[in-house]
């Protein structure tokens, strides 16, 4: 709801700012700084926007039987379970709130980052994907509806 307010106001500081339509401090500098950064930030909302109406939203987790998807605002990355060597609910190479942590058999860390705006608080999503992860024979679950009644009743391993 914040980007189109912010777009509206950075579009025309970056536009008329430099061609002094708008009052401008008097320095030179200012003159020609403001407007740049007013632009870069209506770019960049902009871009950021397009991205999530093309994605259908800000970002997503997928679970297939063979793959897990994670997507944000930047880039999409998918990787086979086979690759994942354990799943935990803090990173050790970033700071990160509410992660599901999937640490890869190459030694680096994929980030599900705020887990809650998928799921309230987040819990859930951890501890659905950790199952998962621990029972590969469950994941066929994740193509017929059963994965979604396992994550209402919250039938989860949590050993």
């Amino acid at each position: 709801m914040s980007t189109v307010p912010a777009i509206l106001s950075c579009l025309p500081l970056a536009v008329f700012g430099p061609f002094g339509v708008i009052d401008m401090p008097d320095s030179r500098y200012l003159r020609g700084v403001i407007p740049g950064l007013a632009g870069f930030a209506a770019f960049t909302t902009i871009l950021s926007l397009v991205t999530a109406w093309r994605r259908k939203g800000i970002g997503h987790v997928k679970l297939t039987p063979s793959v897990v998807e994670n997507a944000d605002i930047l880039k999409v990355r998918v990787f086979d379970w086979d690759d994942v060597v354990d799943v935990a609910d803090h990173a050790e190479s970033k700071k990160a709130r509410r992660a599901v942590v999937l640490r890869m058999r190459d030694g680096h860390e994929e980030i599900i980052t705020i887990a809650d705006i998928y799921l309230p608080r987040g819990a859930a999503l951890y501890w659905l994907v950790r199952h998962y992860w621990r029972h590969p024979e469950d994941r066929a679950e994740l193509v017929d509806g059963r994965a979604a009644e396992r994550l209402r009743d919250g039938r989860f391993d949590l050993e």
